[in-house]
């Protein structure tokens, strides 16, 4: 009986543990008076899109973390949390304990200030100033080169690549190698990966 009850009780945690908890934040931002989006993320993924229409759109999908059997998590309360000050627009989800999914899309020339934990950032279209801060996880844009006049890449460990025009690659595979380019444009692009890969390709390509 004790036996039949103790198999009985980890079946009823093992289907527990494979409940998701989700939710989907949306929102909309016009874009006319900001030059600069920051988005703050914990544990995720953050892809930056460019758009046609003169707004910033925002998809965030927030699941409560796996961790063991359950999770501290109510995504329920998740909110997207927004501040406008000088043409920035300051975005983030606040809230431990979640994987969140960020799609994003802007329109041309903007400047973007991104900050994830642990996950991926990928940025694709015409944008300004990049400066991106990973500490564990990849970064890969698809941007035009020639808008940069310098592009600094670093990693704590593991690979910074650069893909110029004319498939002239710039690359350093090493335990803190940095990687520094210097072109004829006006933006600057910086990004900083504590441990994992950041690339770099230009769209001209």
């Amino acid at each position: 009986m004790k036996k039949v009850l103790a198999l009985t009780l980890i079946a009823s945690l093992s289907c527990i543990s494979t409940i998701t908890h989700a939710k989907q934040l949306t929102a909309e931002f016009p874009a006319n008076e900001l030059t600069r989006l920051e988005i703050q993320n914990g544990v995720g993924e953050v892809k930056i899109e460019q758009s046609d229409v003169a707004n910033i759109s925002i998809e965030v999908d927030v699941k409560a973390a796996k961790k063991w059997f359950f999770s501290s998590a109510k995504v329920d309360d998740a909110t997207l949390q927004s501040g406008i000050s000088n043409g920035r627009l300051t975005l983030s989800v606040p809230m431990d304990d979640t994987e969140q999914k960020w799609l994003v899309k802007i329109p041309k020339g903007m400047a973007l200030d991104l900050q994830l934990g642990v996950g991926e950032i990928d940025v694709r279209g015409d944008v300004s100033d990049i400066d991106a801060d990973i500490g564990v996880g990849s970064f890969k844009a698809d941007v035009e080169l020639a808008r940069y006049g310098a592009v600094a890449m670093s990693a704590g460990v593991g690979e910074v690549n650069l893909k110029t025009k004319g498939d002239v690659d710039k690359s350093r595979h090493l335990v803190g190698g940095e990687l520094q380019y210097q072109g004829n444009g006006q933006a600057k692009l910086s990004v900083d990966v504590g441990v994992g890969d950041a690339m770099v390709r230009d769209l001209a390509n």
